[in-house]
């Protein structure tokens, strides 16, 4: 069974410690999140073109929306399926930056670049 955009968002939230709603929403909203992950897409395309000429993804990037790409596939190879969920939480994290002291949003974020370009 091939991944979602939708399970990607999910993965996300647990890297955020975002799984559960209070007051009838998450700390991230899914707009956010959801406009996170087509900047990943994008990210993804500058620095790894090869990724999506296969898929015809090399003239425009389809904006993701929480209420119509919740069970979209995932656009790419699923090994990049981690990586991208670093990206969104890397992003997320970097909203909440002046409160955060241990570096996580650049952690994420490097995370993305690394399993992207295959450092280690």
């Amino acid at each position: 069974m091939s991944r979602t955009v939708g399970q990607c968002i999910g993965e996300a939230r647990g890297h955020l410690n975002d799984t559960v709603e209070f007051g009838g929403s998450y700390r991230y909203t899914d707009a956010d999140l959801y406009l996170y992950f087509g900047n990943a897409v994008l990210e993804a395309r500058r620095m790894r073109p090869d990724l999506f000429l296969l898929i015809g993804l090399t003239t425009t990037v389809p904006q993701y929306s929480p209420t119509a790409d919740v069970n979209t596939p995932f656009p790419i190879d699923e090994t990049y399926f981690p990586a991208f969920a670093y990206y969104i939480a890397g992003k997320a994290e970097l909203r909440d930056d002046e409160f955060n002291t241990d570096g996580r949003a650049a952690q994420f974020l490097a995370g993305f670049r690394s399993m992207l370009v295959g450092g280690a």
